[in-house]
């Protein structure tokens, strides 16, 4: 996998992220604090083209440093809801969002409101690709994001360790009058299809956000984003 660009690579090493190899464009001076990550770890860098660095990196936006690191190291999904009960939190399940975008903003915004971690099914899903990275602004390497593989069977063993079951759909109970309760998992649907039917039926509660009926639903990254500030605001009180 490769990360383009100087602040998505500082943010990857600055969270222990291994680094195989350096490609950087010719006449760019390599900023200090990778510059010191290369000398420290011996890192092999190499000088080429612009061309040839969109080309390796397979990054139309590559400008000037590229580096190649390990396939992304995903969590343990029952370790994200450990500790979103020991922080009294929210962990998040994202019922089958298939768009890089909406998953890279919802990284960012689960860093920005301490969330416990984002977990993911393995079918019909989006991975951490290098542009979940690039929209998350680096931070998919500061946040737990775990895989599994029977979503129901996890859901039911969430709520048996103790976490409520929230899912963010409409027809629910409007958020801005409910205080959410924690530890909980909360449930975002995918763009289209919302959360699915059997996980709404397993639910403890469904939470929806008010908004103007001239518009049909909001994205899945603003809803989820939104959801995620309640619950962190409402810690902080």
């Amino acid at each position: 996998m490769f990360i383009s660009g100087k602040n998505h690579i500082e943010e990857y090493t600055g969270a222990g992220g291994k680094i195989l190899l350096i490609y950087v464009k010719e006449g760019y001076e390599i900023p200090e604090n990778i510059a010191e990550y290369i000398k420290k770890h011996s890192i092999k860098v190499e000088r080429v083209t612009p061309k040839e660095l969109k080309r390796i990196s397979g990054d139309e936006r590559a400008r000037n440093i590229v580096a190649k690191v390990p396939e992304f190291e995903y969590s343990d999904a029952y370790k994200i809801i450990q500790r979103a009960i020991e922080e009294k939190g929210i962990a998040l399940y994202l019922d089958h969002i298939e768009d890089p975008v909406n998953l890279g903003a919802i990284i960012r915004s689960a860093f920005a409101f301490k969330t416990a971690g984002i977990i993911l099914p393995k079918n019909r899903a989006c991975r951490v690709t290098p542009t979940v990275i690039r929209v998350s602004e680096g931070y998919a390497f500061r946040v737990p994001v775990a895989i599994i593989t029977n979503p129901m069977n996890f859901i039911k063993e969430a709520r048996k360790m103790g976490l409520f079951i929230l899912s963010l759909e409409r027809g629910g109970e409007p958020l801005s009058k409910i205080s959410i309760p924690k530890p909980a998992l909360l449930v975002a649907g995918s763009e289209g299809r919302g959360v699915s039917r059997k996980i709404m039926e397993n639910s403890d509660m469904i939470l929806s956000i008010e908004q103007s009926e001239e518009i049909n639903s909001l994205n899945v990254h603003v809803a989820v984003s939104i959801a995620l500030y309640k619950a962190f605001t409402e810690n902080q009180a």
